[in-house]
């Protein structure tokens, strides 16, 4: 689940999907050349862009008609998909996991804040606001 509460741009950027590849709303996404074509896949930590707005599904071949929606803007957004084993409160720090999800746990020694915690999730709401840096 990924939701945009508030943005200076409510426009993602738009980018093919890596052929092979199945993202969520909500992943933690990144750019990367995939024969000669600039392809979205899921992060693995490093050099992560923004976060996917909706559900993609890349086919044998890189195809244009098929974009993933990524807002890489400063924003406020509620995420439903985080590691929900790692401790997550208010004001915690966010950081991208090899999985691709924001998680508290650093996944390697000078990983980069994406994001801070507004609201965690509850028993009652599965999802958290968070301020994307």
């Amino acid at each position: 689940m990924f939701k945009l509460v508030e943005a200076a741009s409510p426009d993602p950027m738009r980018f093919p999907i890596k052929p092979g590849t199945k993202l969520t709303p909500g992943d933690v996404v990144r750019i990367v050349e995939y024969q000669g074509d600039m392809v979205t896949e899921r992060c693995d930590g490093y050099s992560a862009l923004g976060l996917l707005g909706n559900r993609c599904i890349g086919g044998e071949d890189v195809d244009f008609s098929k974009m993933a929606k990524i807002y890489p803007q400063r924003m406020i957004a509620d995420v439903g998909r985080f590691d929900k084993r790692s401790q997550i409160e208010v004001g915690s720090s966010l950081y991208c996991s090899k999985r691709g999800v924001l998680s508290s746990k650093k996944p390697f020694a000078g990983a980069m804040i994406l994001a801070k915690v507004i609201t965690p999730a509850s028993k009652e709401k599965k999802h958290m606001q968070i301020l994307w840096l």
